[in-house]
């Protein structure tokens, strides 16, 4: 089965500091270097990598970096018939500053990303049929995003990772045809403010925005503490291994494409959850984005070489 994700490519722009500037100061950067990008790439970079038949959809721009994007995705095996360079527009661009305790600040352009249009992913999604998944984000128009889920087939497995979440929080109803809602600690604390509700227990905001948002399933990450998956009546915590975090930039990227490839083979949300963790932890012991993203073997060889030093139960993809 395939998975289709319906995104952005963005050129990240990765500046280190010592710590994070407060507000009104400027800090020194002692390092500046561009990578790869988007949340809607990085979800299917991390899918193509763990095996998953993927396809991309989303606009590029006539620039280098919309033609470096394109060869890019295509050396990943990637599906790229829905994804289109736009005349006259410029590649998304992000800056993000990391500090040296591996916090962040990161500010996005969509550029070419946000001419993605309804039709585009009509022609896109033509093919999609029963066992696929589709993985949206906030990252491009919510028009877009949203009638992405709507005009895929009943038995197309909708994945929506709301991030950036200002869009959902003010559309009126962006949760209808969502089956897997996957938010940060925090994207889940405001949600929940958007629903009028007190956040309640950690462990307990999962099953929270399940009742008060009308889906299925939802995933909650905690970084370093693994996540929290409630399907149904069922709330399940996956501990992370424990790992030096070198850049925690895109590692909820790596999360959801992993949770989408796992998916896709026909696994249950609790494996999918189990492999997204594994992937998630793995990606934040390397810089960047995409070059952080494990192959299937080298999340093998890693969990391998985890195994004796965790009392964490891990599987390996099937």
């Amino acid at each position: 089965m395939t998975v289709h994700i319906v995104g952005a490519y963005i050129l990240d722009s990765f500046m280190s500091c010592r710590a994070l500037p407060r507000a009104g100061e400027s800090v020194a950067v002692r390092s500046l270097a561009d990578s790869d990008g988007g949340k809607g790439a990085n979800q299917a970079i991390t899918a193509a990598r763990l095996e998953a038949s993927t396809r991309f959809v989303g606009n590029l721009g006539a620039d280098s970096a919309g033609a470096h994007a394109l060869t890019l995705l295509h050396r990943e095996g990637i599906d790229t018939s829905g994804t289109i360079r736009v005349p006259g527009t410029d590649t998304g661009r992000s800056f993000i500053l990391v500090a040296d305790d591996a916090r962040q600040i990161v500010a996005t352009w969509p550029g070419a990303a946000d001419t993605l249009t309804r039709s585009d992913v009509d022609r896109a999604l033509a093919g999609a049929g029963a066992g696929d998944v589709l993985s949206i984000q906030g990252e491009i128009p919510l028009t877009v995003s949203l009638h992405a889920a709507r005009v895929v087939p009943e038995r197309v497995t909708v994945i929506c990772n709301p991030s950036p979440v200002e869009q959902f929080r003010t559309h009126p109803d962006p949760w209808a045809g969502i089956d897997v809602l996957i938010v940060n600690d925090i994207e889940g604390h405001d949600l929940l403010a958007t629903c009028g509700l007190p956040a309640p227990p950690a462990a307990q905001i999962p099953a929270a925005l399940s009742a008060h948002l009308g889906i299925p399933a939802v995933v909650v990450t905690h970084g370093a503490c693994g996540a929290t998956l409630f399907d149904s009546e069922t709330s399940t915590h996956f501990a992370a291994p424990q790992v030096a975090t070198v850049d925690p930039t895109g590692a909820g990227d790596a999360f959801a494409g992993a949770f989408a490839a796992r998916l896709s083979t026909g696994a249950s949300l609790y494996h999918a959850c189990l492999t997204a963790v594994t992937v998630a932890s793995y990606s934040v012991t390397k810089r960047f984005c995409a070059p952080s993203y494990p192959t299937r073997r080298e999340l093998e060889s890693w969990e391998s070489e985890l195994a004796p030093h965790s009392g964490t139960r891990r599987r390996r993809p099937s």
